[in-house]
């Protein structure tokens, strides 16, 4: 007979005939019997016997568990003969004051072996303990003979198989920790919502920990002797020179930056319960380090070797085109390899910084993004998660770019202890497998690294990485655990989870802001430089600063889990279909090119010209500027100087000037209203942008035979008619637009998914 409510263990008191143990969890809320023996007392995190043992029973742990996870300890008991089981083989009975104690296994419903119980902390127990990393539990155990005893066990991150510095990782659970001594610490609650998903199971019953998903870190190479990430290194089958080359020592001396993919790797996916360090989001994930300097990139859209990667790079450049690279981003999508990419650190810095030409730099005055994001070949992947971030304090990152291709945001931080008033958490990961003191330590001199109690534990790790470096692997683990929760996922189902579940400015007041305007006098009208949060047509939030929201694990795992019952996940098990527009010369202008209109009608199939009757659901939606650019304003020879006209012709000329595209993009608008009225703010006005599709043909002798794609979010899951539905494209610029010129090759292409024939 096996009872397993708490009432059934007052029962068992008054019965004391059972055959079998009774293994009974309290929860600590059962009615006090009386007065207890006092605790026996226990060294670290092992139960032992002492002389004050009353019972006749010892326990000892056999396997330790985790009170993050929910994984159960086992618990070897033993017990000397009595007078009473003499009679019959009678086991103790065993309570716990906080966890539950169980002869089955919570995770497997196997029985627990002779002589052994089975111990686990449950999600609601963890909750009601509050804020609290550590703890000692309480065992309470009843002989046959009704002798009581009472053993201690060390739970948490400070014991022998914890994560002492899990404690200081407030992305994965805030609780207001402030070990940095940052003069404003983390908010309580900001976090990303991790350890309920750790409590969630696979179909094989495991909890999620990213166990077997492939990670591949595209970075600078992972330090490989590091103690948190060397036990989980992988070697793909397709080895380059580039593959896990590793770092040394003189290396690292020369270039401390070099340290960048071990920091990011140890958010990803340090290991969990080794007594070092923290833990990553997906302790149990494979990593495989990819040099970010190699040339091979078909690396990474072989399938048979990766599951997802995590680029925490990216480049600001429109002239670093690549059209053989957007190949390999497309073939990563159609071979089911998410790329989980960095959206860029420049909302407050200018990459083409001239300052004759930006005198008043309106992006910092007016607090909007000062560099359009969507310029060079890694940018512009039509399906990639394009992460921004998110600081401590539950707000933007102060220097996150933004811009309507952010898919959602993850944990980022600030710049951690610089000793100023304004200071607030960068993230706590691995950092080198040398002493500090070898290298120039990315903490040298913080309160956190020169807390001599602690210095051991933390040598090998930095308080001080930040950055949407740092808030892209914090994506890349959730994601991990959403793959690990479904593994036959496409990117598409990925990208539907994650944006459907993230917290908005509805969930999070701090997330919360209004849209930005302002007089521009060079244009001479009012401007709105950022739309702040709106709702598209299909009810999703959605802001330029934070995409969709703040990824929240446990709603990414629980939707993972219960994909195909969704039937807007469940579609796309399959990748969507292009359609694009067929009407010509869509863009027409009254105002010598200042005004630009585009209207893009009449959608096809790109692979099936028959299908032009379709309701499309939105996918994604992208524009092809390969043939933009301006036209000279006056007729006049050009002559370098600071005049206006000036740097609007040298923006017209085909030979190019950096400095006069910079200047003319700046004061340049792109919006783009969907058939439902939603209006994506494509490229902001003040933000920098050193594009032009006439100089780069011309530079690299293209021919526009190669788009150039930029890309919104803010459609996503809309629908509309593929031939009786217009998307309106509008330009304002302070430079004349080459309006024929744009009218040879623009296009519009919206990736989405056929739902029934239109009425």
């Amino acid at each position: 007979m096996k009872l397993s409510a708490k009432n059934a263990c007052l029962a068992l008191f008054n019965a004391l005939l059972l055959s079998s143990i009774t293994a009974c969890g309290s929860g600590g809320d059962e009615k006090d019997p009386g007065p207890k023996p006092k605790p026996t007392p226990v060294a670290e995190d092992e139960i032992t016997e002492t002389e004050q043992n009353e019972s006749n029973v010892t326990l000892s742990v056999t396997q330790h568990g985790d009170m993050f996870t929910g994984k159960p300890f086992i618990i070897k008991f033993e017990q000397k003969p009595s007078v009473s089981s003499l009679k019959g083989q009678i086991s103790p009975v065993i309570t716990a004051k906080y966890g539950v104690v169980t002869d089955v296994n919570p995770l497997t419903d196997e029985s627990a072996a002779s002589g052994t119980v089975f111990y686990y902390l449950p999600l609601s127990a963890l909750k009601a303990l509050g804020d609290v990393y550590s703890f000692t539990e309480e065992f309470t155990v009843t002989d046959a003979d009704g002798n009581i005893s009472v053993y201690e066990l060390a739970q948490g991150a400070n014991t022998s198989h914890g994560d002492p510095l899990l404690t200081d990782q407030w992305h994965i659970r805030n609780v207001s920790q402030n070990p940095f001594k940052v003069s404003k610490k983390p908010v309580k609650g900001i976090d990303l919502n991790v350890i309920p998903a750790w409590h969630e199971k696979d179909s094989n019953n495991e909890l999620l920990s990213g166990k077997n998903v492939r990670v591949g870190v595209w970075d600078a190479p992972i330090d490989l002797n590091h103690e948190e990430l060397k036990d989980k290194i992988y070697t793909p089958s397709g080895i380059t020179s580039d593959v896990n080359k590793g770092l040394t020592l003189n290396e690292v001396i020369k270039n401390p930056s070099i340290l960048h993919g071990t920091a990011v790797s140890g958010i990803i996916g340090a290991s969990a319960g080794n007594a070092k360090g923290g833990r990553g989001i997906a302790p149990d994930v494979l990593l495989t380090s990819y040099a970010m300097n190699g040339v091979d990139t078909s690396f990474l859209a072989r399938k048979d070797d990766l599951d997802i990667v995590n680029a925490s790079i990216g480049s600001s450049n429109s002239f670093a085109f690549d059209p053989a690279f957007e190949m390999t981003l497309q073939a990563m999508f159609e071979n089911g390899i998410p790329l989980i990419k960095a959206a860029g650190n420049q909302f407050n810095s200018i990459t083409y910084d001239h300052d004759d030409l930006y005198p008043t730099k309106a992006c910092l005055r007016y607090k909007v993004s000062c560099q359009y994001e969507q310029s060079s070949s890694l940018e512009r992947g039509r399906y990639q998660i394009n992460v921004a971030a998110l600081n401590s304090l539950g707000e933007h990152s102060s220097y996150s770019s933004a811009g309507s291709h952010i898919w959602v945001s993850g944990t980022g931080g600030e710049f951690g202890y610089r000793g100023s008033g304004s200071d607030s958490a960068a993230v706590v990961t691995s950092i080198y497998s040398q002493d500090p003191s070898k290298y120039s330590d990315w903490d040298a001199g913080t309160p956190w690294r020169k807390d001599s109690t602690n210095y051991e534990a933390r040598k090998f790790y930095t308080q001080r990485m930040n950055g949407t470096s740092a808030a892209t692997p914090s994506v890349t683990g959730v994601s991990a655990l959403v793959l690990q929760a479904k593994p036959d996922i496409t990117v598409p189902q990925l990208r539907y989870i994650l944006a459907t579940t993230a917290r908005n400015d509805r969930d999070w007041s701090s997330l919360a802001y209004s849209s930005i305007s302002a007089y521009d006098s060079d244009l001479g009208e009012t401007v709105t430089p950022d739309r702040g949060w709106n709702s598209n047509a299909s009810g999703l939030r959605f802001s330029n600063r934070y995409g969709f929201g703040v990824v929240d694990a446990e709603k990414a795992v629980k939707a993972a889990l219960n994909c195909n019952s969704d039937e807007l996940c469940a579609k796309r098990a399959s990748l969507p279909q292009d359609y694009k527009n067929t009407n010509s010369n869509p863009c027409t202008t009254s105002d010598d090119g200042k005004i630009v209109t585009c209207i893009f009608s009449d959608f096809v199939n790109t692979e099936d010209s028959s299908d032009n009757q379709s309701e499309i659901e939105v996918e994604e939606v992208s524009v092809n500027l390969n043939s933009f650019g301006y036209t000279s304003d006056t007729p006049e020879t050009i002559v370098e100087d600071d005049n206006a006209a000036s740097y609007c012709n040298y923006a017209a000329s085909n030979d190019g000037y950096i400095a006069a595209i910079a200047y003319a993009n700046n004061l340049l608008q792109m919006e783009i209203r969907s058939p439902n009225g939603t209006i994506a703010l494509v490229k902001p006005v003040y933000a920098n942008w050193d594009f032009s599709g006439k100089v780069l043909n011309s530079v690299y002798g293209l021919g526009y035979k190669s788009p150039f794609l930029v890309n919104t979010s803010d459609f996503f899951t809309e629908k509309f008619s593929a031939s009786n539905n217009l998307f309106i494209l509008t330009f304002k610029s302070k430079c004349s637009i080459d309006v024929d010129e744009l009218n040879k090759h623009i296009y519009l292409l919206v990736g989405g998914y056929p739902d029934r024939a239109a009425d």
